[in-house]
């Protein structure tokens, strides 16, 4: 007589997550990442970077080197328009990391409030989102001593021009 295989048990349990991993995954950080598809894009690149975080492999940004806002007369050198941002950014495995133009500060503000919005982020959020934007600016070389970073991550001088 031949014996019928065993059927498999059915282990049912709740799964327990902590609440610290909860709440990670549903932070704005995350929720941006995801969105923004990660490195894959370049806004997904820069959410990653101001988070202080650096995919294994690129594309990615430097987390040794801030991103520099061009005043008028270094842009001109470089063939770009005053209020342009430059990051150190690496675009394959292998290459080293350079200079590269990234947008416009504007143009930057703008992605990221589009971003805040797609993702419906609380104040609270999206206050701790451009805290953390304006933490990467190494070097603001539009910036007067009248200019201020505003809370919505733009410079004044930015939008005056």
């Amino acid at each position: 007589m031949s014996k019928k295989p065993a059927k498999p048990a059915i282990i049912t349990h709740s799964l327990i997550v902590p609440e610290h991993v909860e709440r990670a995954r549903e932070s704005w950080a995350a929720k941006a990442i995801k969105a923004t598809k990660g490195n894959q894009t370049r806004l997904g690149c820069m959410v990653i970077r101001i988070i202080g975080r650096i995919p294994a492999n690129p594309p990615r940004f430097s987390l040794e080197t801030g991103m520099v806002i061009l005043d008028e007369a270094t842009g001109n050198k470089l063939g770009l328009n005053r209020g342009y941002c430059v990051a150190d950014y690496q675009a394959r495995p292998g290459k080293p990391f350079l200079a590269t133009p990234i947008g416009h500060v504007n143009e930057i503000t703008e992605n990221f409030r589009g971003l805040a919005d797609h993702l419906k982020l609380t104040d609270a959020d999206r206050i701790a989102m451009f805290d953390c934007l304006r933490n990467w600016i190494q070097q603001d070389m539009t910036a007067t001593s009248s200019t201020v970073v505003g809370e919505q991550g733009e410079t004044d001088a930015a939008t005056k021009h």
